[in-house]
């Protein structure tokens, strides 16, 4: 495999199991991996369950290339392990810090993101 995606994981279980076949298929050294974390539609509905989003941050990003978040799941995803809710995402500097955000708190994680 030249590079890998994964797409919407749905709950804990799924995601286990994902991080587990990269690490046993590939061990250290897996493909560049572009991870669309699928959790919040575009109007607003959680397609993730929330159980899933500590195991996505702490197992699975670590592994990622590229993350390309909606406004909305990055939201959410941002939001994790913080007090509160992380402030809207609406402007072109909302967006960068955003961005910027990612790879302060999520460590070891994506190496890129591309936020839509």
């Amino acid at each position: 495999m030249d590079a890998l995606k994964t797409g919407m994981l749905f709950d804990t279980e799924i995601t286990k199991a994902v991080v587990h076949t990269l690490k046993t298929h590939y061990g250290g050294n897996v493909p560049p991996l572009v991870c669309d974390p699928v959790c919040v539609s575009t109007s607003g509905h959680s397609l993730l369950n929330p159980d899933a989003i500590g195991v996505m941050v702490k197992e699975l990003f670590p592994l990622v290339t590229l993350i390309t978040p909606n406004k909305s799941e990055a939201k959410l995803l941002l939001a994790y392990g913080r007090p509160g809710a992380y402030p809207g995402i609406s402007t072109l500097e909302d967006m960068y810090q955003a961005c910027k955000d990612f790879f302060t708190q999520f460590v070891p994680g994506p190496k890129a993101i591309l936020l839509k």
